[in-house]
Parts: C-alpha cells; structure tokens; sequence
C-alpha cells in the first residue's frame, strides 16, 4: 500500500497529515506510489478547523496537510519535511472541509445600549418588528390612518391629529397639542390578562419630536405617558413613567395617599435628570421595560436614564417606594399637565410594544 524511497520500509502518512518519506537519499514522500498518499485526512474527509500538516520523514518534502474547513475557519496544515526513496509518491490529496457543525447563529436581537444615532427618515419598520426575532405585539407607524388613528386600537382624547407633513419614519404621524387636558392616544389591546405576569411584563418604544422650547412647559406635575391600571384596581391607578416636575423628566405614582417620585426632591425636582424635550433636540427614541416585579428602566435614544429606575418598587435615585404598580390595563401616550399654561405640541410615531426590547435601529 505503500511507496518505497531506496531500500527503506516506505512512509506512512500520519494520523491526520501526510505520508512520511523514508530514510535513503533518494527523494519520496509520503503516501505510495501507487495510490495517493495521505495529506492531513486526504483519504477521509479532513476534520474542520483543526486540520494539521503531514508528519514528514526524516527530512522529506512531505505532502501538504489538509485544509481544514467549518464554520470557523480551519488552520491550514503545514507540510512535513525531508528526503525520501527512489519514486516520488505522489502528493496526498487535500483533505476535504471539516464536517464539524458551526457555530449556531445568532438571531438578530434588538438594539442594544446606546448611545444610538437618531436619523429620522425611510419607510416604516413595523413589519420586521412584528415578526421575530422581536415578535412584537403592537407596532403602529399610522401609515394607514386618515384623520385618526386606528379606531381598533387607539382612543383619541383632546386635540390629536394625523399628520402628513412631518413624521420620523413612513408619511405620517400623530401630533398632540393641549395646554394642560390630557391629550393623546390610549390602547388597551396588549393588555389581555388579568395579573402582573401577563400584563405589566414588557418593552416598549417610540419616537417623540417636540414642538416647542423648554420655556414653553409649566413649571408642575406634567406627563407624557402613563401605564393605566383596570377600574377594579386598588393599587395605584395610574403610574406616569415619562413625566415630570420643573421640566426635569422623571417616573412618578400616586399611591399610599401621595405622589411618589424618582428624583429626591419629588415635585420640586433638583436632580441631574434630563430635561423636558424641546424642538432642538429634534427626534428622540423613548424605550422603556417594566416588569412584574414592579421594576422600570428608561432610555432616550438607546442610553438609560439611570436616575428614573426602579427595581423592585423602589427608586435607585430618589430611594422612595413607588410600589405597588396597579396591574396594567391600558397605556397613554401624548401630553398632560395638571393644570393650565401656554400650548405645548408634539408628534408622535411608531408606537411599538413587545416581549423583546424593540431598540432605536428597528
């Protein structure tokens, strides 16, 4: 089976590499002359990744070693060395791709922290979000309303509009203007369960322009979108988790009797939130995640806002107790402000809810 250099027994290819020449003067490789001398696994398919070069003889040129192939890439094997027998065996053959499986892919999953590039421009997403790896279960960029939105799915209060003129994805959006009467949209379809497992678990997300400066909002109690609980709810029936005092955006309840803050100075504000959005700022990407557990996060174009968490009921920044959360049943986005003042306006777009954070870039 095998091919002789001189008088020497002939060489034999390696385990997984090339034929090993013998020990004359004359030239021989591994492998016989008569049949194809092993490179790597020439015979058998060469294994992925970790294919190695022949074991060459004493000092014969020895065949080339398998190129080891996969899903990740093979080392290339290195050729044995030396001289051989009188017949040149010929060259193992390459050893074929590795059989070993890849590594499994990984899905696509949603945006991740930021700071993310906020371009407004392009067709709406909801279609890929709707499907995996997202699997969101709301997403509307209101391309297909006409003077409202989807009546199936969203309540109008105040002065709400479809908007064509200016939107951060698609052709149109919704704009909301009040000078202090809750103002906006409200949906209650994600909402099907009856508990804090199935209703207060999930991520949310959409884009926000305002219309106005930061001079234009009163100094109170202001909100732009509320977690509603069910009429039968006895906790606190309404947890205002983007809001506000003195202009500085923070999560606020009433419960136990009191409103309850995530900045230390409550109403009065004096923490290092940021500010209200005002018409400079241009688009922002509002996400936020609560959870069953009574926990909230929030972000402004993919970067937590750290001084609005709360983890188990209790605000890291202020140390207050906002728990316990009402079970959800409905949420409002749009603009309100317990009392009266000068006419803040904005736009809203691409609303969407979900299991999985949904992200700026989606």
């Amino acid at each position: 089976m095998t091919g002789q250099g001189g008088t020497s027994p002939s060489g034999q290819g390696g385990q997984t590499a090339s034929g090993s020449g013998g020990t004359s003067t004359s030239t021989g490789t591994g492998g016989s002359s008569t049949l194809t001398g092993a490179g790597g696994s020439g015979t058998l398919t060469g294994t992925g990744g970790f294919g190695t070069g022949g074991l060459g003889g004493t000092s014969a040129s020895g065949s080339g070693g398998s190129t080891g192939g996969s899903s990740i890439t093979g080392a290339s094997g290195s050729g044995g060395s030396g001289t051989g027998g009188v017949t040149t065996g010929a060259s193992g053959t390459t050893g074929g791709g590795g059989n070993g499986t890849g590594g499994v892919a990984g899905t696509t999953g949603g945006g991740g922290t930021g700071p993310v590039t906020i371009k407004a421009g392009g067709a709406s997403n909801c279609a890929a979000i709707m499907g995996p790896p997202i699997s969101a279960t709301l997403c509307d960029g209101f391309e297909t309303a006409t003077t409202t939105p989807d009546a199936t799915v969203w309540k109008v209060s105040g002065t709400t509009t479809v908007d064509t003129a200016t939107s951060y994805r698609g052709t149109k959006s919704i704009k909301v203007s009040s000078t202090g009467a809750q103002t906006g949209i409200t949906e209650s379809t994600t909402f099907t369960g009856t508990t804090k497992a199935t209703n207060n678990e999930f991520w949310g997300r959409y884009f926000y322009l305002s219309n106005v400066p930061l001079t234009s909002y009163p100094a109170g109690h202001s909100v732009f979108a509320a977690l509603n609980g069910g009429p039968t709810d006895t906790a606190g029936d309404q947890f205002h988790f983007i809001g506000g005092s003195r202009t500085q955006l923070m999560a606020q309840i009433s419960v136990g009797g009191g409103d309850k803050y995530t900045d230390p100075g409550g109403k009065n504000a004096g923490g290092t939130e940021p500010h209200f959005p005002v018409a400079t700022d241009g688009w922002q990407c509002w996400e936020w995640h609560v959870t069953a557990t009574d926990s909230y996060n929030f972000f402004i174009n993919g970067t937590e806002v750290t001084e609005m968490a709360i983890v188990n009921g209790k605000s890291t920044y202020s140390n207050m107790d906002l728990s316990p959360f009402p079970i959800f049943a409905s949420m409002f986005l749009g603009w309100q402000f317990f009392g009266t003042g000068t006419a803040v306006s904005g736009w809203i777009d691409e609303v969407a809810v979900g299991p999985n954070r949904i992200g700026c870039g989606n």
